[in-house]
């Protein structure tokens, strides 16, 4: 009887132990999903914002130049 109880206890063990860790590695993914989700989202404005500001760059030199061609 005594060897019945400690696989039962065992077993209980293991499922909550397992249980615990399955939980705790969902909070901790989730977690660090959203940070990279908001990382990404901070790069894409980044790199957007550099491309608009380098697009009317060349958009505004591009008229200079062709104002002064013919003028």
């Amino acid at each position: 009887m005594k060897f019945r109880t400690f696989i039962a206890t065992f077993t209980l063990f293991l499922i909550i132990f397992f249980a615990s860790l399955f939980f705790i590695s969902t909070f901790i993914f989730n977690n660090q999903m959203t940070i990279i989700k908001e990382r990404g989202i901070n790069e894409h404005y980044f790199i957007s914002f550099s491309f608009g500001k380098d697009l009317v760059a060349i958009v505004n030199w591009t008229y200079v130049n062709i104002v002064d061609t013919f003028s």
